[in-house]
């Protein structure tokens, strides 16, 4: 596997959490489903075609460039053959602003991206075959610094918002936050999910649910009343059962069918420690 990784331009930063590179076989890619968390991520593929294997074991062909939204349950991605693509992960409330979608407010998470996109995914592409990964991604960044619309009057105040729930790992209190923006709570609510796509406790639901997972790479040995008492929750079967709605599994079911992604993850974080080219921000993960 080839992983890389820059920290967003000035410009960018608020409203980006970091731009990306993969390269991965199909069989190691193909293994694992992709979990739920709070972020949206501006995928471009490069490699062999990806698609999404659904529940009824279909397949549904994916575009060279689409969004992946917030996700209600695991998403399988999967490739036909070598795993290539160059990605954007943003915060949920800047997909109008920096790439002109309307948050998508549906059940599915796949967006695709008009013909403009589909036409500079085929530039990225032949980018990363000529000159690689890293002049890619600076690309993609460029791009989208050039191309991002005026933001909404309001966006500052649901950023703010939003990032304080980041900040409570999801326990914020909805009526707090709301107050915050100088909204009524129907007002908050309702300008949140047309920028995000989702409600604010969904948003919080997620924030939360991501954090857990991340703990649980950190300490897999973890008990479960341990995590429910963490994280607010008023009891373990609470827990359980919202861990379930996103998780498709239980957390213990999780951990048993995870193992070996959490091993490759901790194997990875170390590399990324050691590995951080500090003259360009650009790292390189193999």
């Amino acid at each position: 596997m080839l992983r890389y990784e820059i920290a967003p331009a000035p410009q960018l930063q608020p409203d980006v959490k970091f731009i990306w590179a993969l390269e991965e076989e199909a069989e190691t890619y193909n293994r694992d489903s992709i979990i739920p968390d709070s972020y949206v991520e501006l995928v471009i593929n490069c490699g062999a075609p990806l698609y999404v294997e659904t529940d009824d074991g279909e397949r549904l062909d994916l575009p060279r460039v689409f969004l992946n939204g917030l996700q209600r349950k695991p998403l399988r991605l999967r490739t036909s053959g070598l795993c290539q693509f160059v990605a954007m992960k943003m915060y949920p409330w800047a997909v109008n602003p920096l790439i002109d979608v309307q948050a998508n407010h549906s059940a599915g998470s796949i967006t695709p991206l008009d013909q403009t996109w589909q036409d500079f995914g085929k530039t990225i592409a032949t980018t990363v075959q000529h000159s690689g990964y890293e002049e890619a991604m600076y690309k993609l960044q460029q791009y989208v610094c050039d191309s991002s619309n005026q933001p909404p009057h309001d966006l500052h105040a649901i950023r703010t918002a939003t990032k304080q729930l980041y900040a409570s790992s999801g326990q914020g209190r909805m009526d707090e936050l709301a107050a915050q923006t100088a909204l009524s709570a129907s007002q908050f609510e309702r300008r949140f999910k047309y920028l995000t796509g989702v409600t604010p406790k969904t948003m919080a639901r997620l924030i939360r649910f991501q954090n857990i997972v991340y703990t649980m790479y950190l300490d897999p040995l973890r008990r479960a009343s341990h995590f429910a008492y963490d994280f607010g929750y008023t009891d373990q079967a609470h827990f359980i059962h919202d861990f379930k709605a996103f998780a498709a599994l239980t957390p213990g079911e999780f951990l048993a069918t995870n193992s070996d992604q959490f091993t490759e993850w901790t194997k990875w974080r170390q590399q990324k420690n050691t590995k951080l080219l500090l003259s360009k921000g650009f790292e390189s993960i193999s």
